[in-house]
């Protein structure tokens, strides 16, 4: 005999009929009765209770939060939270300073940088290219990490000082140049090689035969 057949052997709650009896059991969380029997509760369908920043997927007995990018459901929790990108990694190091916000963060970079396309660095900038050969009005622009420096235009045999001028390249100093059987001499912006006694300069080239 199904004794469930009577809507009245199990009042609220689900009755199973079994060989010669039945039992009563009531429905687990996520379950309500319906017409007798345990059925799933769509948490879904009553307004998302992971809104506004994700969307319910309904489960048998529960729910899941499919959240937005930015956003995250801790462990146990109905709703999508921001996620703090600037205690999960070094997103601005090192030339800046990570700040949250809602669903993303940004870099604050320091002077000379500025944030890449995807906001996740902060990139060195190009004074020169960006301002142009007017920013060191006669003399060259160097970009360097940060900012740039003007650096003066020497001719041939100079080479530009800290100070903005042009200092003389000293040739001499590898003692390569004028061979085994010369001295070099450094000159302005040249060096010339005197030979030993008993050689000359050759007809091609610095070095004495």
């Amino acid at each position: 005999i199904d004794e469930c057949e009577n809507h009245l052997a199990c009042p609220g709650q689900e009755c199973v009929n079994t060989a010669g009896s039945f039992r009563c059991q009531p429905c687990p969380d996520g379950f309500r009765l319906r017409q007798g029997r345990c059925a799933d509760v769509d948490e879904c369908s009553g307004g998302s209770p992971c809104a506004p920043h994700g969307r319910c997927l309904n489960t048998a007995g529960s729910f899941l939060c499919e959240c937005q990018r930015g956003y995250r459901a801790a462990a146990g929790a109905t709703a999508c939270q921001d996620v703090n990108e600037c205690l999960e990694g070094d997103f601005c190091f090192p030339h800046g300073e990570c700040v949250n916000t809602a669903g993303s963060f940004r870099c604050l970079c320091a002077d000379g940088y500025a944030g890449t396309a995807d906001g996740t660095a902060c990139t060195d900038v190009d004074e020169c290219q960006e301002y142009g050969a007017g920013l060191c009005g006669a003399q060259r622009c160097e970009n360097i990490p940060g900012s740039y420096r003007c650096v003066p235009e020497c001719q041939p045999g100079f080479r530009p000082g800290d100070g903005g001028d042009c200092l003389d390249v000293d040739e001499c100093s590898n003692g390569t140049l004028c061979g085994a059987h010369a001295t070099c001499h450094n000159l302005p912006g040249s060096f010339q090689c005197a030979c030993d006694p008993g050689y000359e300069t050759a007809r091609h080239g610095h070095h004495c035969v």
